[in-house]
């Protein structure tokens, strides 16, 4: 991977489908010429080691977008129940199972409540990775956030809101904030990989609760008092 060594430079083209990567040196063209390869319908950015790095002639982009995932789904149940649902231990392990995750410590089963940490392991791009969250946020049954404590994240809060349909059905909100970690390299991440792959996962996560709320699984995950 010797492009990646100090002084290399790296132009970074994104759309939706990819990365394209064209690798210019100082002795053999300038940034100008290379950035007229790139069409005009996308974006792009300098990649490397730091902007610092880069030199005078690196273009630096001005702001930066924080990812934000936001989804919405329909499910003809209460939203006290989807709301409990939603904060259980083992119903998360259930809808990620294609990942293996599960928790390992803090509140390792039940529902969790204000104040709650627990630690989740899980395979992630093939390597397993732990992540501990705590609930910092709670409104039942309209609203809890769960935010990041440690883990691979530079940044991460999970809002889920619930709200009645005049039916006595539930719309349930997620508002997913992130912020990959490594500068402007896990900038790219996050709009090339990050953000589609997590929309993916939580999707998944929200179509499990959906199946369980409409059903009557949701009493194994519920308890009575609840």
């Amino acid at each position: 991977m010797d492009e990646w060594h100090v002084g290399t430079r790296l132009w970074a083209s994104v759309d939706e489908v990819g990365l394209d990567l064209v690798r210019f040196d100082d002795t053999s063209r300038d940034a100008q010429n290379v950035s007229n390869r790139i069409p005009q319908s996308r974006r792009s950015v300098v990649c490397g080691r730091s902007w610092r790095r880069l030199g005078r002639r690196a273009v630096r982009p001005t702001t930066k977008t924080v990812p934000r995932i936001e989804l919405t789904i329909h499910i003809a149940a209460p939203r006290e129940r989807c709301f409990d649902l939603a904060r259980s231990v083992e119903l998360h392990t259930r809808s990620t199972a294609s990942t293996g995750e599960r928790a390992t410590a803090g509140r390792t089963s039940g529902l969790l409540a204000l104040g709650d940490e627990v630690t989740w392991r899980a395979r992630h791009f093939g390597v397993w990775q732990t992540l501990t969250s705590r609930i910092t946020a709670y409104e039942r049954p309209a609203y809890f956030r769960d935010s990041m404590v440690r883990g691979a994240f530079a940044r991460l809060d999970h809002e889920h809101h619930f709200a009645e349909d005049g039916r006595g059905a539930t719309v349930m909100r997620d508002l997913f904030d992130f912020a990959a970690p490594f500068g402007v390299l896990g900038w790219v991440a996050e709009g090339l990989i990050l953000t589609r792959y997590l929309r993916r996962f939580l999707e998944a996560r929200n179509r499990e609760i959906k199946v369980v709320a409409e059903s009557d699984a949701w009493r194994r995950f519920v308890p009575p008092t609840a």
